[in-house]
């Protein structure tokens, strides 16, 4: 992916609305950790597609779906749509 976080930024400034994953378990927690600290601070939203809890974990075989959007009903209809 290589470069969430500037995507997550380009969400947290209101550039673009969101990204994600469409629910192929491709990031790691490093891919998320940016946005799980500035895109929330700036209103929006960064889960998990399934609904997994987003963990600081230095385990990096660990993967998510993750879905980053500049508000949290926007995060939740889209992982709606992707999970169908």
């Amino acid at each position: 992916m290589g470069a969430d976080a500037g995507r997550a930024g380009l969400v947290a400034e209101g550039s673009v609305d969101a990204f994600a994953d469409a629910g192929s378990d491709t990031h790691r927690i490093v891919d998320l950790a940016a946005a799980m600290l500035t895109v929330p601070a700036a209103g929006g939203a960064v889960l998990d597609v399934h609904g997994r809890p987003l963990e600081l974990d230095p385990d990096l075989t660990r993967r998510w779906s993750g879905v980053v959007a500049a508000t949290p009903q926007l995060a939740e209809e889209l992982a709606a749509a992707i999970a169908g």
